[in-house]
């Protein structure tokens, strides 16, 4: 990988952790400030919206990369965070799947995976 690769990708992996993991361990299970944010009683799905935009603003780290990032990258980023913000929206039972789905780690490995791709096929 590229330095520049290598930074967005350290980038995008900080964010998710802290999005997605970071705050504390209940029964085995890492929590994040999305999952936490998620849950804002306020308004109807603002917690959600919330997390979606931070997830956006993951995706628009990830499409630093040299060269840009793929379309087809792109759209498994966007079905991830469209399907947690979808699941996020159901009370109660789309809170504790949100905990579990985690769109940013899996946007990151997203990212990792393609970026490894990328990586093999400028050594040949």
């Amino acid at each position: 990988l590229s330095d520049h690769d290598t930074k967005v990708l350290n980038k995008v992996q900080r964010r998710a952790y802290q999005l997605d993991m970071s705050l504390f361990n209940c029964c085995g299970i890492r929590v994040g400030w999305s999952s936490v944010i998620a849950i804002i009683p306020e308004s109807f799905s603002v917690g959600d919206v919330l997390d979606a935009f931070m997830a956006l603003m993951v995706l628009r780290t990830c499409r630093e990369v040299q060269g840009g990032l793929p379309k087809s990258v792109q759209a498994k980023m966007v079905f991830n965070i469209i399907m947690d913000f979808g699941v996020g929206l159901v009370p109660l039972i789309g809170d504790i799947v949100d905990v579990l789905f985690r769109a940013n780690t899996r946007n990151a490995m997203v990212l990792k995976d393609y970026l490894h791709e990328k990586a093999k096929k400028e050594a040949r």
